[in-house]
């Protein structure tokens, strides 16, 4: 197998790169070499939970837990088959570490037509966007028709497999389409570490439809609710916690700002919510203009 990938190692040291390190990955090689491995370790993971017995003191089925966990092997597993190879050059500085990513999907697949030019234009939100103040940013611009498209495939795969009846109920259906179709191209996120200590994050997104987005973050709170999917995987894996959407908390000028309220069971975690709670910390949001504005710091909410 290696002499017949000679031609890729031969162009990779001829690159000449200039980076201080650069790690190159054939998925296609690994799903051949170890595939069968990974399938395996799969499904004895899920067997394994689906002879769990209910338990009174989590709150989730295990059958719940069964159809969550192959959800997300199923989302692993169609990444690594669609995916063909690849390669992160590593650029190490005293102040920064720099990766230069580069991921090439294998023709035809659905990532493939995920991974697309966006519309011609430029970054609109790069103003919002502080990387000299930042430990860790990003800014994306992407094609959100492609998008869309992309997660609508998932969600009919999702529809047709009898092992996600529980989950794939009429309304997670609807919001993962209308979820899909709110993007309009542009992301920018930033994380700080602010003086008092703990993390702050900041973020803004183009959208197609504000009051659209703003209902389906209620429809996230709620799955992150006690009674939601995610709230009872969350405290069957014994981190109890929830997500509030708080509206109209306050205005900036005629501009409704909101805000995300978690709270974390402390009692039944003491040595973790502490932890916890320095980095998963209330942040409020506005939606200004078709652009989504979130940040854990009122003050800097305002500047954006």
């Amino acid at each position: 197998k290696a002499s017949a990938e000679k031609p890729a190692y031969d162009k990779i040291a001829a690159a000449g790169i200039k980076t201080d390190a650069r790690i190159y990955v054939s998925a296609e090689n690994l799903l051949e070499s170890y595939g069968v491995l990974i399938d395996q370790g799969f499904k004895q993971a899920l067997a394994g939970m689906a002879m769990m017995p209910p338990n009174p003191a989590q709150p989730m089925d295990p059958k719940m837990l069964v159809s969550l966990m192959k959800l997300y092997f199923i989302g692993i597993q169609g990444f690594l088959r669609q995916s063909k190879a690849a390669q992160v050059d590593v650029r190490l500085d005293p102040k920064f570490v720099q990766q230069d990513i580069l991921f090439v999907a294998k023709d035809g697949s659905a990532l493939s037509q995920l991974l697309v030019e966006p519309p011609p234009g430029k970054h609109t939100l790069l103003s919002l966007f502080e990387p000299a103040k930042s430990i860790m940013g990003y800014a994306y611009r992407f094609n959100p028709q492609a998008v869309s498209k992309f997660a609508d495939s998932l969600v009919t795969e999702m529809q047709n497999d009898p092992d996600f009846k529980d989950i794939a109920k009429d309304e997670v259906i609807k919001s993962l389409k209308d979820f899909s179709g709110a993007f309009a191209g542009e992301i920018v996120a930033s994380m700080t570490l602010p003086e008092k200590g703990g993390m702050s994050m900041r973020s803004a997104m183009t959208l197609t439809d504000e009051k659209k987005y703003i209902a389906l973050l209620d429809f996230s709170a709620a799955l992150m609710g006690p009674e939601g999917i995610i709230g009872k995987f969350y405290a069957n894996l014994g981190m109890p916690m929830s997500l509030e959407v708080q509206k109209d908390v306050r205005k900036y000028g005629a501009i409704p700002v909101h805000r995300f309220k978690i709270k974390i069971d402390a009692a039944k975690m003491p040595l973790q919510a502490a932890q916890m709670q320095a980095f998963m910390r209330d942040s409020e949001f506005a939606v200004v203009k078709g652009v989504y504005v979130q940040s854990m710091e009122p003050a800097e909410l305002d500047k954006m």
